[in-house]
């Protein structure tokens, strides 16, 4: 990212490489799956819990490097950091005890020809989808929202990471919650936090409030990354928990991707946030009326 220059056709092409070259959180999610059992909800949590803590600290550490070295500097510096993680990944990334005498677990569940022909994937998918649609439109309009309701710059990063601090803490509390609750109702008050948020920060300019509602909403969306991973664990089983997950959060992806160019074209047009937002508001509520519709697990947590 450094290198390009002011053709919007590089940076198209360079996010699509960093796209199609990322692994994701799949990967992850299916070594902890085989790891943990009773505090699968737990582990899933934490896993997630530290995208977070990157997205509360990152707006911080950029808005720093911005100002002193510009932004083509600061995405080397962070593509330089990325580095660091390599060792970490080769020394303690292992694959789950196998049974004795097995080379490979014996787990049990469905496999993805089943799974997508069942009304389960596809509420997951609507449900999950529609709620990370709102999520990437805000994460990634967050600080300009903001700038264009005359806050300053210091404020509007802050905000983020308000944001990622209430995702933190609702990492933990989901996962805790997945693990002693057998009911995938348990997300439901977190979704309605994020709508609530979502209201306030729509038709507020009071900073105490805007940052009351970026906590919220920010528990309101922390719970994502764990819930669904666990979920296609507790509906389908860990024995092709790969296939699942992978086919049904890139699916879940496309849609989100589309989320960002859409509030940034309602912009363009209207000089305005609030016809976006006011479209999240809608589609949050879908995805509020999709987990309330979720039934119970089909698999137990052993």
């Amino acid at each position: 990212m450094k290198t390009t220059g002011s053709d919007i056709w590089q940076f198209w092409l360079f996010y699509a490489l960093l796209g199609i070259i990322g692994p994701g959180i799949a990967p992850y999610s299916k070594l902890l799956s085989g790891w943990f059992s009773n505090r699968r909800g737990l582990a899933l949590g934490s896993f997630g819990s530290g995208i977070f803590l990157s997205m509360m600290i990152t707006p911080q550490v950029v808005r720093s490097l911005y100002n002193a070295v510009g932004w083509q500097n600061a995405y080397a510096v962070l593509g330089l950091a990325s580095l660091v993680t390599l060792p970490f990944l080769f020394a303690f990334l292992k694959d789950p005890p196998k049974s004795a005498g097995q080379k490979t677990p014996s787990l049990p569940g469905k496999n993805l020809h089943y799974a997508l022909r069942t009304p389960i994937f596809w509420l997951l998918f609507v449900t999950v989808a529609t709620s990370m649609f709102v999520d990437q439109a805000l994460f990634s309009q967050y600080v300009s929202i903001f700038l264009n309701k005359g806050f300053s710059l210091n404020i509007g990063t802050t905000l983020l990471s308000c944001v990622a601090a209430g995702a933190i803490l609702a990492q933990i509390m989901v996962g805790w919650l997945l693990d002693i609750q057998d009911r995938p109702q348990i997300i439901v008050p977190f979704a309605l936090m994020a709508f609530i948020g979502l209201i306030v920060i729509h038709i507020s300019k009071i900073p105490f409030l805007l940052f009351t509602a970026s906590f919220l909403l920010g528990l309101g969306s922390g719970g994502e990354t764990s819930m669904t991973s666990y979920f296609v664990g507790r509906y389908f089983g860990l024995s092709h928990f790969g296939k699942i997950y992978a086919c049904l959060y890139s699916l879940i992806a496309i849609v989100a991707a589309l989320s960002p160019p859409t509030i940034g074209w309602i912009y363009d047009k209207t000089g305005s946030y609030s016809g976006g937002l006011l479209l999240l508001e809608i589609i949050a509520l879908l995805s509020l009326g999709g987990f309330i519709l979720l039934p119970a697990y089909t698999y137990p947590k052993r």
